[in-house]
Parts: structure tokens; C-alpha cells; sequence
């Protein structure tokens, strides 16, 4: 029985839509729907030093899962990139408006070397939209855009839109036929 406490992420074969097309069943990531969860899961002393503003070694994944947390509370579908290789490997791909997005998600303002070097062999992985989340201000990037951690927290549901509006066929005019 699923009682929700745990969200798994797919690696997926390639970065292209439909993502759910591509992922690997077998190969996945967990992360729980919670954040507080997972600190609790952590060293006893890790809440008090995380109060106090230190977030110490873990920081990358209270950051990665707190995205998780986030996308997953949008109905949002996890997945991932991590090439057979070993590198590159993308923390989140989602899909919009008929597209693949790479999401890296830092801790700190770090390099995102890996969406860069996605970003930059568009003849290999193809031309994808990009956003970097890190613990910095927005900044407009080369290919990408970053956003301050909290930003998530606004993110809109991504919903597509696959229902026709219906028509008032009273609206409609029949052509003469002369």
C-alpha cells in the first residue's frame, strides 16, 4: 500500500518528451514528501545545527528534496538524467508545453557544470529550456535562468491543456452556396 511518505524520480534514457515514454522503471531516486522527514531521519544534533543556520554536509539534499517535495505537491511527475557514462547527470527534468525542462537544483550558488555541458551539446541532447534553483538572487544565465530556492514555493501547477472547448454550433454561419 502507497501511504505517499516517499516520491520516486526516474532516470530517464534520453532528455526529450514525452518524458514518461523514456524513463527507466528500475532506475530511480526516493525522496520523501516531506523535508521534515527526512531531517528527522538524519543524526540527532542535525535539527538544532539546522536551526542555528548550519546545514552542514546535507545540505544538497534537504535542497533536492525539498524541490522533490515541491514539484510533487504540483502534481508534478519526478524525473531525472543521469547518462550511462556517469556524466552528465540532471537533478530534475519536467515536461511543459510539449517540452523536456532540465531543473538543477545547488544548495549554494554552485556551477550547474552539467546543465551547462547539456546546454552546450544541443547536437547530443537537443535544445531544452533550463532553470538552476540555488540559494542566490534571479539571475539570467547562459541558456537558463536562475531562481532563489524560496522561488519554488510560488511555482504555478503546469497543467496541459488536452480538453476542446466546446462550440455554440448556434454561432456558427452556413456559406451560400451561390
Amino acid at each position: 500500500m502507497d501511504v505517499g511518505l516517499v516520491v520516486r524520480s526516474f532516470n530517464t534514457r534520453e532528455i526529450s518528451f514525452s518524458l514518461e515514454g523514456v524513463k527507466i522503471p528500475t532506475e530511480f531516486k526516493a525522496f520523501y514528501c516531506d523535508t521534515g522527514l527526512l531531517i528527522s531521519q538524519l543524526s540527532d544534533d542535525i535539527p538544532a545545527k539546522i536551526l542555528s543556520g548550519d546545514l552542514s554536509a546535507y545540505k544538497g539534499a534537504i535542497a533536492e528534496n525539498m524541490v522533490a517535495s515541491a514539484f510533487t505537491s504540483n502534481d508534478m511527475k519526478l524525473y531525472y538524467f543521469h547518462a550511462p557514462s556517469g556524466s552528465p547527470e540532471l537533478d530534475f527534468l519536467f515536461e511543459d508545453n510539449g517540452e523536456a525542462v532540465i531543473v538543477e537544483c545547488k544548495a549554494t550558488n554552485n556551477q550547474a557544470t552539467s546543465m551547462k555541458y547539456v546546454i552546450g551539446n544541443q547536437k547530443n541532447y537537443g535544445i531544452h529550456p533550463a532553470i538552476k534553483l540555488a540559494d542566490t538572487n534571479i539571475v539570467q544565465g547562459d541558456g537558463f535562468t536562475t531562481y532563489p530556492l524560496y522561488a519554488i514555493g510560488f511555482m504555478e501547477p503546469i497543467v496541459s491543456n488536452t480538453v476542446i472547448e466546446p462550440v455554440d454550433i448556434k454561432q456558427l454561419k452556413i456559406p451560400d452556396n451561390n
